[in-house]
């Protein structure tokens, strides 16, 4: 039978979610330990500690997620894999390693370590005007300005990365 203290997330009979709230506290004759669990949703409830399992850790990152490293000067990285070691630990390779990174740009780090980057900058509204500054089969049009008409495109920009804007030039579009 496992031990709980309060503030840990647990799982009444493996599918209700809770916290924690009092206990252990011995039920009537010592029959068995009882605890008292917040449900999500505010209500609290005693359960037997037999009901109770520890909950499941969510992991803190995903792979692929951008992050910044607090270990390397807030350098960014890519999570390659995780979270292992008991959740906390994952694989990182560095987005732009420092010259004196070395053959060391794959290696572990500790979530705590990480931080996520919001990499989704922000839509420009439809009607707001705009400087084209970066066209990849528009070249000539760099510099002019226009009028976005759409932002939810799916042009591929000179990096390959999706480019949600269509932009109205005098009359063209681009």
């Amino acid at each position: 039978m496992a031990e709980f203290k309060v503030g840990d997330k647990v799982q009444a009979f493996k599918t209700t979610n809770g916290e924690i709230t009092y206990g252990p506290v011995s039920s009537t004759f010592g029959r068995y330990t009882v605890y008292v669990v917040r449900k999500e949703n505010g209500e609290e409830v005693t359960h037997r500690a037999s009901d109770l399992t520890a909950a499941p850790v969510v992991p803190a990152f995903a792979v692929n997620d951008i992050v910044t490293l607090r270990t390397r000067g807030s350098a960014r990285a890519t999570v390659e894999y995780g979270p292992f070691d008991g959740g906390d630990v994952y694989v990182v390779r560095m987005v732009d390693p420092p010259a004196d990174a070395g053959a060391a740009r794959t290696f572990s780090t500790m979530a705590s370590a990480m931080t996520k980057v919001d990499d989704k900058p922000a839509l420009v509204p439809v009607g707001t005007r705009v400087r084209v500054d970066r066209a990849k089969w528009a070249a000539g049009s760099h510099g002019e300005f226009g009028v976005v008409t759409s932002n939810t495109e799916t042009w591929r920009a000179h990096r390959g990365d999706t480019h949600p804007y269509y932009v109205r030039l005098n009359g063209g579009h681009i």
